[in-house]
């Protein structure tokens, strides 16, 4: 069951009810397909349940605290949404195969179908919702519940910001609803709402998930080279090189990103993000200290299984 700090008192058990049994399905979906799929490579180290957690406590933290400052602009079944968006926003995980020249070597990288999978989850979350009105033969989720979850969902369809060096959400704008808005900013928000560790940990696991070769390797019946314990360090040091000035873009697209929330609320929103500096001074020589370890080492940083 989803904690009980999901759900107000103020809404009737019916809401609550669907709401939680959407945000199980999802769960229940992400896990099947990303976690525990007989396809090996279709498990995900970044993009599964836990990432969703994340998103929907980072969502709730962000719409509560707007609603502690002025009640009147986020009400209960704006909070409900928003966790329910949150649920689904990456319920799909579509992928390619993409190969990379990395030096004078031949890398797989995984892509994702950027776009393509925020739509796929966005029908997700309408056809549950859909689904049930019908079951029960009234709108449980009115017209304006619904989109509230798509623009919630949308909002979240990434692209790299080559002027900032991190990843942006053009469609997230000084019009985007408040409830959307707190799913935008969780899903992009750790270094600014958790700090330094949960950056390090996403990095390590989105690095992971990238690099498909490296997994496709470790899964082999034979012990690493020294050449590709060496290649595969190498790798992860200019993986990690970038993670400072993504950090810093992200704080630098903060101010933007904020616009549209009402003056007298906008501060307390701001004091969430409060991590910035912690983050950006860990990563600073963060390079220099995983160098420092022997490639064997660095690997099981990593998170890697070695035989």
């Amino acid at each position: 069951m989803i904690s009980e700090q999901y759900f107000s008192t103020e809404r009737s058990g019916e809401s609550q009810l669907y709401v939680e049994i959407g945000i199980n399905n999802a769960l229940a979906h992400i896990a099947e397909n990303f976690e525990h799929s007989s396809k090996g490579l279709e498990n995900l180290p970044f993009h599964n349940t836990d990432h969703t957690r994340q998103v929907m406590r980072r969502t709730q933290l962000i719409l509560s605290t707007i609603s502690s400052a002025d009640p009147t602009l986020v009400s209960s079944q704006d909070m409900l949404l928003g966790q329910l968006a949150a649920a689904f926003h990456d319920s799909e995980q579509k992928w390619k195969n993409k190969k990379v020249k990395t030096g004078n070597q031949d890398t797989l990288i995984r892509e994702r179908y950027g776009v393509g999978n925020e739509v796929i989850s966005c029908a997700n979350a309408v056809n549950y919702m859909v689904h049930v009105n019908e079951t029960e033969g009234k709108d449980i989720f009115s017209k304006d519940d619904i989109e509230t979850v798509v623009e919630a969902i949308l909002v979240t369809i990434p692209v790299f910001d080559l002027r900032h060096q991190t990843v942006a959400q053009p469609n997230l704008s000084n019009r985007t609803s408040l409830v959307a808005r707190a799913v935008a900013l969780a899903d992009l928000g750790s270094a600014g709402l958790d700090g330094l560790e949960m950056v390090k940990e996403d990095s390590k696991k989105l690095f992971r998930e990238e690099n498909l070769d490296i997994t496709i390797r470790l899964s082999e019946d034979i012990p690493l080279t020294k050449d590709e314990e060496s290649f595969y360090k190498d790798r992860y040091l200019k993986w990690v090189s970038t993670q400072y000035p993504f950090a810093k873009g992200r704080k630098d697209l903060l101010t933007t990103e904020l616009d549209g929330i009402p003056q007298h609320v906008l501060p307390y929103v701001e004091r969430l993000f409060n991590k910035f500096d912690e983050t950006l001074a860990g990563l600073e020589n963060i390079t220099a200290s995983y160098a420092a370890l022997e490639p064997k080492e660095l690997l099981v940083e990593v998170g890697y299984h070695l035989q």
